[in-house]
């Protein structure tokens, strides 16, 4: 059982008690990794099916649990390797689209496309530098945040590619100014997360400069909101490698 306690207050009057209420929510079901030692799982992402079967991505043990509507398991597929249907590394974003096949991102470079029975289909090897996120509108129209490592020149955040891998269009910007940034940080700037709607129009937003953009199918802006934030984005020198890792931390002095 889930408690849920909401806090009503007025703007009128600041003598006006708040209103407490308690609601209570009751699970219809729970899959749990814990419960069967034989299917142990860390949840990185989750699909859901036309027949709502669930897919549950676990990128540590690199593979997909599958599901019923009422949370029986069904089966799994996927293992580390580098053979077809094996992950070398299995990356959190992943998508389903109307046919049911699922599309997950192996080694930040290829999409791995299954049916919805774990049955390994292709690889997807579009010519890009580094998969971020990505969402597909049908099974021939693929939209990617394809994250600049080395070439900057003309650079667009959304990508759209065929079931081929071949790029089809390329559209989008990133709000900020990067032409003196080093390349560490180009990459937390340019990292975007991406979905597309029934219409078929995407919508992406820059993880650090919060905005949220929104293009027609052909890739014409439709509008942008700029949001708004207490925090900020810094980038520190980890050991024990030196690598870059992105905190956000409350604007002030302190950040």
């Amino acid at each position: 059982m889930l408690s849920i306690e909401l806090l009503f207050s007025s703007s009128c009057r600041n003598d006006e008690p708040a209103i407490s209420e308690i609601i209570e929510l009751e699970p219809d079901f729970v899959i749990d990794g814990n419960a069967d030692l034989n299917r142990l799982f860390a949840p990185g992402g989750i699909l859901i099916g036309s027949d709502g079967r669930i897919f549950i991505v676990d990128p540590v043990s690199m593979r997909v649990l599958a599901y019923d509507s009422t949370g029986q398991y069904l089966f799994e597929f996927g293992r580390p390797g580098e053979g077809p249907g094996e992950f070398t590394w299995l990356h959190l974003n992943c998508d389903i689209d109307y046919n049911d096949d699922i599309y997950l991102v192996n080694q930040l470079r290829w999409i791995e496309v299954f049916d919805s029975n774990g049955a390994y289909l292709e690889r997807i090897s579009p010519d890009i530098e580094h998969i971020y996120d990505f969402a597909v509108h049908d099974s021939n129209s693929i939209f990617i945040n394809a994250v600049a490592l080395i070439n900057w020149d003309d650079y667009h955040p959304v990508i759209e590619i065929d079931r081929t891998g071949e790029i089809v269009d390329f559209f989008g910007y990133i709000a900020i100014d990067t032409e003196n940034m080093p390349r560490w940080k180009k990459y937390g700037i340019s990292s975007c997360a991406i979905d597309v709607d029934d219409e078929g129009c995407i919508y992406y937003t820059s993880l650090v400069d919060y905005r949220i953009f929104k293009y027609d199918p052909d890739g014409n802006l439709v509008f942008t909101v700029e949001g708004s934030t207490p925090f900020e984005a810094r980038y520190e020198r980890q050991p024990p490698h030196g690598m870059h890792t992105l905190f956000f931390c409350r604007k002030g002095p302190l950040c």
